[in-house]
């Protein structure tokens, strides 16, 4: 039975997104494997991640751009703080709407679970939130660029 079909995507189309959402709720919450069963299908996504605090090692002294144009910051020479990284690949957002403010700014305090920016994915808007708390040190990633799993967001301070 094909999957239901509002929009006029086609299956794939939608199971694309599907397991996009699904990888982007087990990123978020830390888990490894994530399975969803239905009459029609099976998907058991697991993704590798363990709850574990995600800090940016030293790799390199020398700020790097990769060849496809997304930009790689170096926070090896800001070790203080903590960096909450990108738990997906997609097009970050730091503001709901081009017309809103950013979320948020260096100097505010962050909770824990607080909203920090938007990545889109698949055409899925994905909220990223604060895995801690903290003030805002720095905003490393830029509006509107390509981040990559891992790639560094912002830095708190205590």
């Amino acid at each position: 039975m094909p999957l239901p079909d509002s929009t006029g995507e086609s299956d794939l189309e939608l199971l694309g997104a599907l397991v996009e959402r699904l990888s982007s709720v087990a990123q978020r919450t830390g888990l490894a494997t994530l399975k969803v069963k239905t009459s029609e299908f099976q998907i058991e996504l697991t993704t590798g991640l363990a709850k574990a605090p995600r800090r940016v090692e030293q790799v390199s002294s020398q700020p790097v751009v990769s060849s496809d144009s997304v930009a790689v910051v170096d926070v090896a020479t800001q070790t203080d703080g903590y960096v909450v990284t990108s738990p997906m690949v997609g097009t970050f957002y730091r503001s709901t709407s081009p017309a809103d403010p950013p979320l948020v700014q260096v100097g505010d305090r962050v909770e824990s679970g607080q909203l920090i920016g938007i990545i889109e994915a698949m055409k899925i808007m994905n909220e990223i939130n604060s895995d801690r708390s903290g003030t805002v040190l720095e905003v490393i990633a830029v509006n509107a660029e390509a981040v990559e799993y891992g790639s560094p967001l912002i830095r708190l301070g205590p």
